[in-house]
């Protein structure tokens, strides 16, 4: 009995941390294509200007 709750315990838990960890890694790859964006904006603005 107390195993079981310390499971679903264990389980809320892991499952808290997945979506914590999920949240970053989207921010982290929103900060990426927005980075990349950027970088292919300034690389045409070049390509204009020659």
């Amino acid at each position: 009995e107390v195993v079981q709750k310390n499971l679903n315990e264990l389980d809320l838990e892991l499952q808290k941390q997945m979506e914590m960890f999920r949240e970053e890694q989207m921010h982290e790859l929103l900060a990426l294509r927005q980075a990349q964006h950027q970088t292919e904006k300034e690389v045409k603005q070049c390509h204009l200007k020659e």
